[in-house]
């Protein structure tokens, strides 16, 4: 027979992976996008060069061969 000592951590374990598993549908569920994007959307470049970066930003000229 299975004392309390030994039933406790496996009552918690199976209560754990069985809230998990129930929370998990709702957690992935993907949201659909909004009808129109935002006012101050617009089109940018691949390396958005238009949006400012609060931090001073300088290159570093490395010469990867010869």
């Amino acid at each position: 027979m299975m004392t309390n000592a030994r039933r406790c951590p496996r009552l918690v374990t199976v209560l754990s992976l069985s809230v998990a598993l129930g929370l998990a549908p709702a957690a992935l569920e993907a949201q659909s996008p909004p009808a129109q994007p935002p006012a101050d959307w617009g089109p940018i470049s691949i390396n958005l060069e238009e949006i400012s970066y609060p931090h001073p930003v300088e290159f570093l000229n490395l010469k990867l061969f010869g």
